[in-house]
């Protein structure tokens, strides 16, 4: 797999250029593929193409003629790909059971299992971003940041805790992972000598990803039951962080608690 641009078009198909020493010279089939994604992965262009690739001898320019192409495209509308992704599910599940891979007990009992784990892992999830945030807040000086980080713990402890009555009424034992919150402990540490914007610039990237990943996960519960109530919960907690983080990096730090302290049953004093 090599990194492309597009450079332009000649009669022979598309101009690209290539770092120097990357594709051997000559012809050969090839594919080439390109992609686009809102934040959250809500919004997708995706573009697949199968040609003809030729590459000069000791130069960067390469030209490629495509021969098949293939694709989709979402605009960035939660709603359409809410909408897309439960369709797609849902035929992907239908040609399963038309083909007798997916027997529809053995399907149940995968589902609820998945659900199962889906919940411990955001237990121990929560258990360590609780632990980071008040690491955060304990190395911390300037009173309104370490306030922030404060609300923030009390976010992951509140989730944790609903989370925890969920598992209780499933039987399942929330796994303690000392080595992980003791890990938890020193990056909060670690990062409270990091920039604000700067830190707040890796934490939008990895809560983006997080968000797009919770919202699949809403799929493992039923729309309207009390479980998936909870995965919406979840996958709120985590947008909430996302709009802390999105208007801290903007400079909208006098109203970046706003989301947060708006799903928080009892808010930290100051």
């Amino acid at each position: 797999m090599v990194p492309v641009r597009i450079a332009g078009t000649e009669e022979r198909g598309i101009v690209l250029d290539v770092a120097e020493g990357l594709v051997p010279p000559g012809g050969r089939r090839a594919g080439l593929t390109a992609h686009w994604f809102s934040r959250g992965v809500v919004g997708q262009d995706q573009r697949k193409y199968t040609g003809w690739l030729e590459a000069e001898s000791g130069g960067r320019r390469v030209v490629y003629a495509p021969h098949t192409k293939a694709g989709y495209r979402f605009p960035a509308s939660t709603l359409l790909y809410r909408l897309m992704a439960g369709l797609a599910t849902r035929w992907g599940l239908r040609g399963a059971r038309a083909a007798g891979f997916v027997p529809q007990p053995m399907l149940r009992q995968a589902v609820n299992d998945e659900y199962r784990r889906y919940l411990a892992e955001r237990h121990a999830g929560e258990v360590a971003g609780e632990e980071l945030f008040r690491s955060l807040a304990a190395h911390t000086v300037e009173p309104d940041r370490k306030y922030k980080w404060t609300v923030l713990e009390q976010l992951e402890r509140e989730t944790k805790e609903r989370l925890r009555r969920a598992m209780q009424k499933l039987a399942i034992e929330p796994v303690d992972d000392p080595a992980r919150v003791q890990e938890s402990r020193r990056q909060g540490e670690r990062f409270s000598r990091v920039a604000w914007l700067d830190f707040m610039k890796g934490f939008r990237t990895e809560l983006a990803g997080f968000v797009s990943r919770f919202e699949k996960a809403e799929q493992l519960a039923p729309s309207g039951s009390e479980d998936r109530r909870l995965l919406e919960e979840i996958t709120n907690h985590e947008r909430a962080l996302l709009e802390f983080a999105d208007r801290e990096f903007a400079g909208r730090s006098e109203r970046s608690l706003e989301p947060i302290l708006a799903i928080l049953h009892t808010p930290p004093p100051r």
